[in-house]
């Protein structure tokens, strides 16, 4: 009954979901504190509800502030093509290729659209190899074959061209 709703931009959402979920059990701790207190000292019980809605507001007021001054992480990069999303059942889910990682080469040739990945895939017929790098910085490669019945593309989804003014 009680949730909210956080968008995220400047980090992967796990990591952020991770930091601000244990940034509120601090906050639960110590309204329960307050709230066991409130049996020996009424006058607590207001002192929680008050720590409770505060502490909530403060955390929430934090975490969109900071994310609002980093630079948004599914930008274009010259590295390739971040991946925002993977469709489930899909040969990149398969390849346990991860949300936030870049496709810098496929088949040995380097990626700056969604057009030179799928002609990079085309030019070997069935089997792919693919250079990814992580958020940390460092190279992995994954390799498979396309069989049949498996989704018609790779399955990966990248954030869509950036928005250029026309003169």
């Amino acid at each position: 009954m009680v949730g909210f709703e956080f968008t995220v931009r400047g980090s992967l959402p796990h990591e952020v979901a991770n930091k601000l979920s244990m940034n509120l059990l601090g906050l639960a701790v110590l309204v329960l504190v307050l709230a066991t207190g409130s049996i020996f000292f009424s006058w607590l019980s207001i002192v929680a509800v008050i720590f409770a809605i505060l502490g909530r507001e403060f955390i929430n007021y934090r975490f969109r502030t900071r994310d609002l001054t980093k630079a948004s992480y599914f930008n274009h990069t010259n590295l390739g093509l971040r991946v925002l999303g993977i469709i489930p059942g899909s040969p990149a889910d398969r390849l346990n290729i991860l949300i936030g990682e870049t496709v810098a080469k496929v088949n040995g040739s380097k990626i700056h659209s969604v057009d030179d990945l799928y002609e990079a895939l085309q030019q070997t017929g069935s089997f792919f190899k693919i250079e990814l790098i992580d958020s940390n910085g460092e190279i992995r490669f994954v390799q498979s074959a396309m069989y049949e019945g498996d989704h018609h593309e790779l399955g990966l989804i990248f954030a869509g061209e950036p928005y250029r003014k026309s003169k």
